[in-house]
């Protein structure tokens, strides 16, 4: 094959991958909830499923979603919620999709796009209507963060050890009311993990392998250039119930 042709197929190649690639990139976007509450939608690339994503759904500190967003064609995704699954694991429990997210371009050339219910079997996460005029997002989904954190009622909350790049885990132990002791946050997922109580026996260590929340990390940005970074324990049965530690 002379270097012309080889030349052509290649791009011809690029041309078919792209013509259908969609609009969602990696990274934050700022919306709005039902015509007025401000949204954050975050994604991330899900390995090994070429054009899906991962995602948060989250507003203030009132309720966060967490998502797998597949491609449907070039203009629309759909959203279906992840959960924690019998098998102690995260993962679709319902795999009909709860969201569906279609496009159009603003007299900018930008992408927009809107967030519609699915109508569907599938009500988890959120509901009702949102609209993402091209606004980014001031809050960054980060990988786990290892330090200590506090809460709004105490000063040392949590301290979370370095993190086993192998086995992609850190050691965090909980000094709160509502949950003390220590725990094994693990990564299930890009930039999810799952939470794991150890129990000290006469035997030894053992690992309660039921997750009792689901954590992500989120960095935001303040109005006057401060950051701060958050971990927040997600409740798989009820993603309004929220609990919140901010690093020190």
């Amino acid at each position: 094959m002379n270097f012309k042709k080889m030349t052509l197929l290649l791009a011809l190649s690029v041309l078919s991958s792209s013509a259908f690639a969609g609009f969602l990139k990696d990274g934050g976007y700022l919306g709005a909830h039902n015509g007025k509450d401000k949204v954050n939608l975050l994604v991330k690339p899900a390995p090994g499923r070429e054009g899906s994503f991962f995602a948060v759904l989250m507003k203030d500190e009132k309720k966060i979603s967490l998502y797998l967003v597949d491609e449907i064609n070039s203009s629309s995704y759909s959203m279906t919620p992840l959960e924690v699954t019998k098998d102690g694991e995260i993962g679709v429990v319902n795999d009909d999709p709860s969201l569906v997210i279609s496009s159009a371009k603003n007299n900018k050339g930008q992408d927009v796009f809107k967030i519609m219910s699915a109508n569907s079997s599938n009500n988890s996460g959120f509901s009702g209507y949102f609209e993402f005029d091209g606004q980014a997002s001031k809050v960054e989904w980060l990988d786990i963060e290892g330090g200590e954190y506090k809460t709004a009622e105490t000063k040392n909350a949590l301290q979370i050890s370095q993190v086993d790049s192998k086995e992609r885990e850190a050691t965090a132990v909980f000094l709160t009311k509502d949950i003390n002791g220590t725990f094994t946050l693990r990564e299930k997922f890009p930039s999810m993990y799952l939470i794991n109580q150890n129990s000290v026996l006469a035997t030894g260590t053992k690992k309660n392998q039921l997750p009792s929340a689901i954590g992500v990390f989120l960095q935001k940005s303040g109005m006057f250039g401060g950051k701060s970074i958050e971990m927040i324990l997600i409740n798989p049965k009820n993603d309004s119930d929220l609990k919140t530690f901010t690093r020190k």
